[in-house]
């Protein structure tokens, strides 16, 4: 291929049209090296030695020196003289140019993949070093060469042999102190990379020499980039297969302030491929998702997931294009950063993602900014991290981290004050069943999460400073003043919203105690949180995740979690007598055939309305349960009801005890909504005489 790049260094500017046929000790350099294939005679460099004197004649024709057209202010002029290489130059070398970079309306856009776009890295001429080392390894220079030194002993067979198929010569196969660069980092040398203090850069003339021959398959194009789904105005980008931004979770490994380079996603076959296929499987490189090119590598990432692959390929290798890490800012990096397996379907619950498209992107504007918290970067390094699990592997465990990420980012940006980076998040009811894990936690935080009242409104309310108007929200509050969530434990949290909503449900009016729910659980969860069971952590970070979802979505057939029909080995008294007097409806004794049944009825005229009791709450908070218990009984009783353990109008409860764990947690547990009426009835009041 014939690869010459005029529009960087200085290689090509006065260069004798002659040629310089040497001989050379060591491979010419600069515009020595242009001069030597100038005076070759090989029929296999004719097109190569074409390329070279038509690329002179336009410079001097355009008068250009290396000053006119290099630096970022004189891109208009590069834009206009590599427009006109293109047209001069033989086809060949176009499709080098659509590699190195785009070229349109007056503007040079460079790849990554080549540098600045070809011309240079650092000191590393790709074209120079491309010319260098076919001089030294094609028969075509024997006239010109007199080796001397390290590179009189280069034997170019056996460095073929070695870059292809590996192994160990006893010959000399690869050039000391010849840096690699960006495309081979373990090679460029420097501190710790060999034994002693310091080793020199070492490279195989060969393997630069096949990347370059292979480079072409990765042209790049002017395409037309519109917002997500479409939306937006549309605007012209440059486009490189395979090739998009660094996603702010892989900015990790490589340090913060490279998060502006590129990364790179080079498709794996396992099997053999035909050069064509491979040309339509490059061509087609651009990678979509929500209706958009993947900007990012976590955007790469879903559309693999979410697409499938049906072109044969069965693994993406990673890897990072950054710039600072070896040689200075002017230099190009590559870091691994590891590998992804094909799918051959589309990974179920994957498109749940789009839903944070606009949010994320968001909240990644904001961490760019270097006034930004460093928390903030690090919840979105958390969540961009897990979808990126999930992606790769899969299951409802790692689907349920991304959602617990989620929960952990929305109660950070809660406390954050006014200077929050993105608005409140809104999921819809599908994750309630993509994530549930069918544990105790999930179903706890999906039933906390789905308290809602109409006039007290949804949890969520009293959880983080958001509005709630006309039945959804708003936006951020600027105050916190309804806000009842503790930095503290799970459950001083949860009583303190329990008393909030009892406040709130007695001055709104409401006609019942504002704390149903959507979804309720067993008594056998209840009372495994009473005892201590479980994850206290998880379950604050499902609930704070859960409570972003948009409940009024939800319906049962489509959403519900799973739901467990596990009876109570063993029901607290304490908390069944104390959760009556903390019902969501009206009490309702049913007859049926059988015994009859207990249940809740929201019809105020229905059934035995049993009156919140702001004071009973309070005193479970201050530890006396005697007091409670006493006040409870009498509330039941005022209410029509005879609780178990009355004897001719006294109480006595000889067999209440109160444990330690059950102390804590006993006000939390009565906000948590329940299906199991009739068991929690039966366990503390008589049955109506009636109904005998």
């Amino acid at each position: 291929t014939p690869i010459v790049i005029p529009w960087s260094g200085k290689d090509f500017f006065k260069v004798s049209e002659e040629g310089d046929p040497g001989p050379y000790s060591k491979p010419p350099t600069e515009n020595g090296i242009v001069e030597a294939f100038l005076a070759s005679r090989s029929p296999r460099l004719e097109t190569y030695r074409i390329a070279i004197s038509q690329t002179i004649g336009i410079i001097d024709g355009l008068k250009l020196t290396k000053e006119k057209i290099t630096g970022p202010k004189n891109s208009a002029v590069k834009a206009k003289f590599m427009s006109l290489l293109r047209s001069k130059l033989p086809d060949e070398m176009v499709d080098f140019m659509d590699v190195a970079a785009i070229v349109g309306e007056d503007k040079f856009v460079p790849n990554s993949l080549l540098g600045s776009g070809g011309g240079s890295d650092g000191r590393l001429h790709f074209g120079g070093n491309y010319m260098q080392c076919l001089w030294l390894c094609l028969p075509d220079f024997d006239d010109q060469r007199e080796l001397k030194g390290y590179y009189r002993g280069f034997d170019s067979l056996a460095s073929c042999e070695q870059s292809l198929f590996g192994g160990v010569h006893d010959k000399v196969v690869a050039v000391v102190d010849d840096s690699p660069g960006l495309f081979s980092p373990g090679g460029v040398g420097g501190p710790n990379a060999f034994e002693g203090f310091e080793a020199k850069a070492l490279r195989n003339p060969w393997e630069f020499i096949f990347i370059m021959e292979g480079l072409p398959l990765f042209s790049g194009a002017l395409s037309r980039r519109s917002g997500s789904r479409g939306a937006g105005l549309r605007r012209r980008v440059a486009s490189f297969p395979f090739t998009c931004r660094v996603s702010y979770s892989d900015a990790t490994p490589i340090l913060l302030k490279e998060t502006g380079n590129r990364e790179i996603w080079l498709p794996l076959w396992h099997n053999p491929a035909l050069l064509k296929s491979i040309k339509t499987v490059f061509s087609e490189g651009r990678a979509e998702i929500a209706g958009r090119q993947a900007r990012d590598g976590l955007d790469f990432v879903r559309a693999v997931a979410s697409l499938g692959i049906d072109r044969g390929i069965s693994e993406f290798r990673h890897y990072g294009l950054v710039r600072g890490r070896v040689g200075g800012e002017n230099y190009h990096t590559t870091v691994d950063l590891g590998s992804m397996r094909t799918f051959g379907k589309p990974l179920e619950n994957v498109r749940l993602f789009d839903e944070l498209d606009g949010w994320l992107e968001r909240l990644r504007r904001a961490c760019r900014n270097e006034a930004s918290a460093y928390r903030y970067g690090k919840h979105l390094r958390s969540i961009e991290g897990s979808i990126i699990g999930y992606c790769k592997h899969g299951g409802i465990l790692r689907l349920q981290r991304v959602l617990m990420n989620l929960g952990r980012a929305e109660r950070g940006f809660s406390f954050a004050g006014e200077a929050r980076p993105v608005n409140p998040l809104y999921l819809s009811p599908r994750w309630i069943r993509a994530c549930d894990d069918g544990s105790m936690e999930y179903r706890l935080a999906c039933s906390l999460a789905s308290i809602y009242d109409e006039n007290v409104g949804p949890i969520r309310v009293q959880m983080e400073p958001i509005e709630w108007k006309k039945k959804r929200y708003a936006g951020w509050k600027a105050n916190r003043k309804d806000v009842s969530w503790r930095k503290g434990s799970l459950k001083d949290s949860l009583r303190e919203i329990l008393l909030r909503r009892l406040m709130d449900g007695v001055r709104s009016e409401s006609d019942f105690l504002p704390i149903r729910g959507r979804v309720s659980v067993s008594l056998a969860d209840v009372h495994r949180y009473l005892s201590g069971y479980g994850d206290e952590g998880k379950l604050s970070d499902l609930l704070w995740a859960l409570a972003t979802v948009r409940w009024w979505e939800y319906r049962r057939e489509l959403h519900s979690p799973h739901w467990s029909r596990e009876p109570a080995t063993e029901l607290s008294r304490l908390y069944s007598l104390l959760k009556l007097v903390h019902l969501p409806g009206n009490l309702i004794f049913r007859k049926d055939e059988g015994r009859g049944r207990w249940s809740l009825s929201w019809k105020t005229e229905e059934g035995t309305r049993i009156p919140p009791v702001p004071e009973i709450t309070r005193l479970i908070q201050a530890g006396r349960i005697p007091v409670a218990v006493e006040k409870t009984v009498n509330r039941l009783r005022a209410s029509g009801l005879t609780p178990l353990g009355t004897i001719r109008g006294r109480t006595s409860f000889p067999d209440i005890l109160v444990k330690e764990s059950e102390k804590h947690r006993l006000a939390g547990a009565l906000l948590i909504p329940i299906w199991e009426i009739d068991s929690l009835a039966r366990s503390s009041l008589r049955t109506p005489p009636q109904s005998r």
